[in-house]
């Protein structure tokens, strides 16, 4: 196959990748995994929060959204305000982390090929 390149001079593609479910509702893309990686180091969804600058109920709408499409909870919470409270991610919301860097990583690879293949 005969390729045309794009004539660019530094031109550089940009891609996003996020996960839908069946009625092309997002389910899972950077923000919400970002998420899980701040309470995973922060241990509380209120401190998670204020790291990004995401509101809370967004989060909760986020944890929700993911807890409803993942075959197990990703997060245990702890209820009892700052001296007991928090959070911690479960097995499954580590293995999420972990899946969708994965994909994520052979997703820009594949778009870096498309870019040594399409830009001059």
């Amino acid at each position: 196959m005969n390729i045309k390149k794009i004539d660019l001079d530094k031109g550089q593609i940009r891609a996003k990748i996020w996960i839908e479910d069946a009625d092309g509702q997002k389910v899972c893309g950077r923000g919400p995994i970002e998420l899980l990686e701040k309470i995973d180091a922060l241990g509380s969804i209120q401190q998670a929060t204020e790291a990004m600058g995401m509101s809370y109920k967004k989060a909760l709408a986020l944890l929700h959204m993911l807890n409803k499409h993942c075959s197990s909870p990703v997060i245990n919470t702890n209820k009892g305000g700052s001296s007991r409270g928090g959070a911690t991610l479960t097995p499954a919301g580590l293995q999420l982390i972990k899946s969708y860097q994965a994909l994520e990583a052979e997703f820009q690879e594949a778009v870096q090929q498309l870019a040594k293949a399409y830009l001059s």
